[in-house]
């Protein structure tokens, strides 16, 4: 498999091998938070890269009715 563009390696849902492409989707187990960076190693091809985290977070609004509270 080609090497991965590097744009194709960026806030992605699961991090992505720069060697290879293998989706590493037992990121989890990193146990990392925002801004984080760990280095790991491939389970496909043992190369070692780095991760950072990136939480992004999202809000819901909704009107509340007259008399609610």
């Amino acid at each position: 498999m080609p090497k991965p563009d590097p744009i194709d390696l960026m806030l992605n849902d699961w991090p992505v091998c720069p060697h290879c492409g293998h989706v590493d989707r037992d990121a989890w187990e990193y146990g990392m938070h925002d801004g984080n960076t760990t280095e790991v190693e491939c389970g496909s091809c043992d190369g070692t890269y780095s991760v950072e985290c990136c939480i992004s977070v999202r809000y819901t609004t909704a009107e509340v009715p007259d008399g609610a509270l």
